[in-house]
């Protein structure tokens, strides 16, 4: 039987695979597995709008796009790769098949994560570790990742 991916598409969805470990009232054994999820991450569908980031220091500056990508989410964004990992830097062909359109990516997630280097300051939140695939997601069609 295969088992199906969780689907993240908001900060609901993301509460509930990582549930708070001090508000909830659990045992210590499974304490310990929501810390290790936490820290580790979990296989997920995260569906939302792909958007390159704009890495400009301070807002009254022009944009400024290196490659950088976040998934928009209903009420929230999640980096591609942590802040500063080579892999965060999409190529110009992925951008521009997926900016701006609905897509579907495969991977492992956490709910948050630093920068790659400990060194460099940058963006800390929700992230995929991995991605497996990013596929573009169609009203019309069915998710088959």
């Amino acid at each position: 039987m295969i088992q199906e991916l969780p689907i993240i598409e908001s900060n609901t969805d993301i509460d509930k695979l990582f549930p708070d470990i001090y508000t909830n009232a659990i045992d210590i054994d499974e304490r310990e597995k929501c810390y290790q999820e936490r820290a580790t991450g979990k296989q997920v569908r995260v569906l939302g709008k792909c958007q390159q980031t704009n890495t400009s220091k301070a807002a009254s500056r022009q944009p400024s796009y290196v490659g950088m990508v976040h998934i928009i989410l209903a009420d929230s964004a999640i980096l591609l790769y942590p802040f500063g990992h080579p892999s965060g830097i999409r190529s110009s062909d992925e951008i521009a098949q997926f900016e701006h359109k609905r897509v579907v990516v495969v991977g492992k997630f956490v709910p948050r994560a630093g920068p790659y280097n400990p060194n460099l300051q940058g963006l800390i939140g929700p992230c995929m570790l991995t991605v497996e695939s990013i596929v573009r997601l169609y009203p019309s069609k069915a998710i088959l990742c």
